[in-house]
């Protein structure tokens, strides 16, 4: 790999012309909102230039026409040698000699004929100041016609050679070439001599053969006028890599010339456009790939926490691009070397992200509503299934078969993980990484009797070792996974009465389950509360009742559950129990209190089952609640709701699905006195507006009778009478 030099590129006896295309931005770098970028440039170029040092500029890559070079990439840097050479060859006042004016003539523009005929005539008169400014000087030559100041690349070149009025503060920013190299400081002969005959300042010319060159125009330069946040990320990668010595010279050029030239294609289809103005860029959903391609690099070695408790770097891979410190941190030798490996296999792949479940993502990341500041986003499971795509591209050259079987599992693994942070992105990488390698061969590896070490995603890895071994003899496997909410996580349809494997059962589980857990208007729940004891509603039922998706989801996968769930699936009328108090009640209730959502509680509030809310975060736990499985309690509290005799408070009138009065008790009155049943299957007597209870010297509990053997509404009002009669005497007797 050669090194050269600007004037060794001009002078080339094989080259005529050096032609910035049509198709090529303006010259952004001349920008006055580039000040500071100009300034830090002409700096380092006049430090090569005034110093022993030398100036590498990466690659310049370009297509010889001919007789004609023709730059797709490096064009900001090319102009700016050329104005470089065009000054100090004015200072050194050798700007009219034929050898050193013909050479520059070379250099045109082909973006505006005013910007080609503004390069020629530099070259044609040398300036001639006096107590003028260059750029007065220039604005006020006769052939610096008015249209000129309309052309963007004509006023950024100006600006390069003169600075601008920009300030920093109170300070004046040095952006130009006549304020960098000041006459009482410079010895513009000796530059010249120096930029002309060493490689001060030096960068490699790729040659780029292309037959269809107007399309890689495009995508070569597809970033928009402005320098981008990855033209800039770009640049400070490729030296990362060079500087650390992850490749040798040949390589990290061919790495540059895949990074700007071969991978764009992966990208393309999904470029952001401006029909008005015919622009294009797919810059920043390029960057967003590679982004999501660090965090997880960086993940692996550090977690999610902050780098020694203090920088959050994973914070910083993103755009914008502000510092090059987080992918240091991130990338090592072997993940460049595997993002190559990636990136070459994802070239011409066609990956179809899509689960079972249909649910889908943009792996290669896109433009929303044709904005560029709007990428699309994916989830935290999405993120990790993204991983293990570019896990399986690393392993091997795309293949569609072996990439759907991969794909199925992947989603099933990363969907359904055992973590309770979603957001612990680790466990599950490492987990990833353990599998990879047999990423194109995927249902052989896993269909081995061997012990994988999952750290976390224990069970639907188990899952899919067994799923793996019978996918041949049940093909209905993959359509199961994708039925409804279960997304890939069946396992209760292959497991038996005793919790083990139960393959024969599978077909008709599969078949019932569609009509036990329909697409719409599902009731799963009152119907499989059938096949449960009293202990295991107590049990399956303290954690989940609802026909929502995610509860019903997660009875399904319960471990307890799976004895009751075999012969509910099976519709197994035979293992039916005879249903007591607390079935129907939760049958009755499951359904319709508090949204479908509820949860039983036992020896709650001086209930023996209580079915509540709690969960859903209710404050007041004894009206968020329902008393049930009590048969005393039930009978009692519809006599007091139904009768005349008594009068329901206010509050808890219409608070009742059937017979069921929602609260752990029931506040009444009786000929003005105020009363409450409790769940325990008593009846205290209360103070005015149940202000607190009646207090009894005998008896700390206070007036207070049990119902469990009161049959009628006159049993009732006989014992309230007893009560009243014992509370009369007592306040007597005082």
């Amino acid at each position: 790999m050669q090194m050269i030099t600007f004037w060794d590129l001009i002078t080339s006896p094989n080259i005529k012309k050096i032609c910035i295309p049509t198709i090529q931005r303006d010259y952004a770098l001349g920008r006055r909102d580039r000040a500071f970028n100009r300034q830090n440039f002409l700096t380092a170029l006049k430090s090569a230039i005034c110093t022993n040092e030398e100036l590498p500029l990466d690659f310049v890559y370009g297509v010889d026409n001919e007789t004609m070079f023709i730059p797709l990439d490096g064009q900001q840097r090319l102009t700016t040698l050329w104005l470089l050479h065009w000054y100090i060859s004015y200072k050194a006042g050798v700007l009219s000699n034929s050898d050193i004016k013909e050479p520059l003539l070379k250099f045109s523009y082909e973006t505006r004929i005013s910007s080609s005929d503004f390069c020629k005539s530099l070259c044609e008169l040398a300036p001639n100041v006096e107590n003028k400014s260059l750029r007065d000087w220039i604005t006020q030559q006769t052939w610096f016609f008015h249209q000129y100041r309309q052309d963007p690349t004509i006023m950024g070149m100006i600006n390069m050679i003169a600075g601008t009025d920009l300030m920093d503060k109170d300070n004046d920013i040095i952006d130009g070439l006549a304020e960098i190299f000041i006459d009482d400081k410079c010895d513009y002969k000796s530059m010249w001599n120096r930029l002309t005959t060493t490689k001060c300042i030096k960068f490699n010319k790729l040659q780029v053969s292309l037959n269809d060159s107007d399309e890689l125009y495009v995508k070569m330069n597809a970033r928009g006028k402005q320098l981008t946040d990855f033209e800039n990320f770009k640049t400070e990668l490729v030296q990362y890599v060079k500087k650390q010595n992850f490749l040798n010279d040949e390589e990290t050029l061919l790495f540059a010339t895949k990074l700007d030239v071969d991978w764009t294609d992966i990208f393309w289809n999904n470029k952001w456009e401006d029909k008005k103005t015919n622009d294009v860029s797919i810059d920043e959903i390029y960057f967003t790939f590679i982004n999501r391609f660090v965090r997880m690099e960086y993940i692996k070695k550090y977690g999610e926490k902050k780098q020694d408790n203090k920088v959050d770097y994973l914070k910083q891979i993103t755009t914008p691009f502000t510092s090059f410190k987080p992918y240091e941190v991130s990338l090592d030798k072997k993940s460049i070397l595997d993002f190559i490996k990636i990136m070459d296999n994802l070239r011409g792949a066609t990956i179809d992200t899509e689960s079972s479940w249909k649910e889908n993502f943009a792996f290669i990341p896109c433009y929303q509503n044709n904005k560029k500041n709007e990428i699309t986003k994916i989830t935290n499971t999405q993120t990790l299934v993204a991983y293990g795509f570019m896990q399986y591209l690393l392993y091997g050259e795309y293949d569609e078969n072996s990439f759907s079987e991969w794909k199925r599992v992947l989603w099933n693994i990363c969907e359904n993980r055992d973590n309770n942070n979603k957001s612990n992105f680790k466990p599950t990488i490492s987990e990833i990484d353990l599998l990879s390698p047999y990423s194109h061969n995927i249902i052989d590896f896993l269909s081995q009797d061997k012990e994988i070490e999952f750290e976390q995603n224990k069970k639907q890895l188990l899952e899919e070792q067994r799923k793996a071994r019978h996918l041949k003899d049940y093909p209905m496997i993959r359509d199961m996974e994708g039925y409804l909410f279960f997304k890939g996580a069946i396992r209760f349809l292959y497991t038996g009465e005793d919790g083990g494997e139960d393959w024969k059962s599978f077909v008709a589980k599969s078949i019932n389950i569609k009509d036990l857990v329909p697409k719409e208007a599902r009731h799963t729940i009152s119907l499989f509360i059938d096949y449960l004891s009293e202990q295991a509603l107590c049990d399956i039922y303290f954690k989940w009742v609802s026909n929502r998706d995610e509860y019903l989801r997660g009875i399904l996968l319960y471990d307890n559950v799976q004895p009751y769930l075999h012969n509910f699936l099976l519709k197994n009328v035979e293992k039916k129990y005879t249903l007591t108090r607390l079935h129907v009640d939760i049958k009755d209730l499951c359904e319709t209190a508090f949204g479908g959502l509820g949860y039983l509680r036992t020896n709650w509030n001086d209930s023996k089952y209580v079915w509540t809310n709690y969960e859903r975060g209710s404050k007041y736990h004894g009206w968020c609640s329902y008393v049930v499985g009590n048969e005393s309690y039930m009978k009692i509290s519809k006599i007091i709701d139904t009768s005349d005799s008594f009068e329901v408070r206010d509050n808890q009138k219409n608070r009742r699905i059937g017979d069921h009065i929602q609260a752990t008790y029931l506040h009444f009155k009786y000929e003005g006195h105020f009363f409450t049943l409790f769940g325990n299957n008593t009846i205290c007597l209360y103070a005015e507006n149940w202000e607190g209870k009646m207090p009894n010297p005998n008896d700390k509990k206070g007036f207070y009778f049990t119902v469990q053997n009161i049959e009628t509404e006159q049993n009732l009002i006989e014992q309230i009478r007893i009560m009243l009669s014992t509370y009369d005497d007592q306040n007597t007797t005082i």
